[in-house]
């Protein structure tokens, strides 16, 4: 479980959040709802450790840190991989950098969205991009995926096929602008 103990940040004088409770469950898709400077993001990062925050963030009752950060995984519509590069060489960059990087779901989920493998995702369409983000979080081996999506079109979350830590871990069940429907990857 993330528990989420009277968060709050500050951006100078802005306050972005305040007091902040939230406990979620594993398995459990949540949404974050609000105004552009509503403070949604700014959650997801105080939970990532990306910001300085009062209060207390845990995760299954202990603090985030270098011993459970790689339980997490965020992705965001800001794009963090490296365009410069093809799908494949993230391929073998998140095998070498994350321990229980899932090769056999990333390569579902490449097929799934049709994504080329061997072209320099520079070179892929802003859908493409959205999707491929999704693919490396899911893929990255966490037990929690946190997704930062800008533009309700892109994802519709439906909770369909949860199986308790065999499948998505509460990721979506139809994923962004192709509409498929999964139950389940491996």
């Amino acid at each position: 479980m993330i528990e989420v103990k009277n968060v709050s940040k500050k951006y100078k004088e802005k306050v972005a959040l305040s007091g902040c409770n939230i406990q979620i469950p594993r398995g459990q898709i949540i949404g974050l709802f609000g105004s552009n400077g509503a403070g949604k993001t700014t959650l997801m990062k105080c939970i990532m450790g990306f910001l300085t925050f009062e209060g207390e963030i845990t995760l299954d009752g202990k603090k985030i840190d270098q011993s459970n950060i790689s339980r997490l995984s965020f992705a965001t519509g800001d794009h963090s991989f490296f365009p410069s590069i093809t799908a494949d060489d993230h391929k073998w960059f998140y095998k070498m950098h994350f321990p229980m990087f899932n090769e056999k779901r990333y390569d579902a989920l490449m097929e799934f969205f049709e994504l080329p493998t061997r072209k320099k995702i520079s070179e892929f369409s802003l859908g493409q991009q959205n999707q491929f983000e999704v693919v490396l979080a899911i893929s990255q081996g966490a037990t929690r995926i946190e997704a930062d999506v800008k533009e309700q079109r892109r994802c519709a979350l439906l909770p369909q096929g949860l199986d308790g830590g065999n499948g998505l871990f509460g990721m979506p069940a139809t994923m962004c602008s192709t509409g498929k429907t999964f139950t389940r990857f491996w």
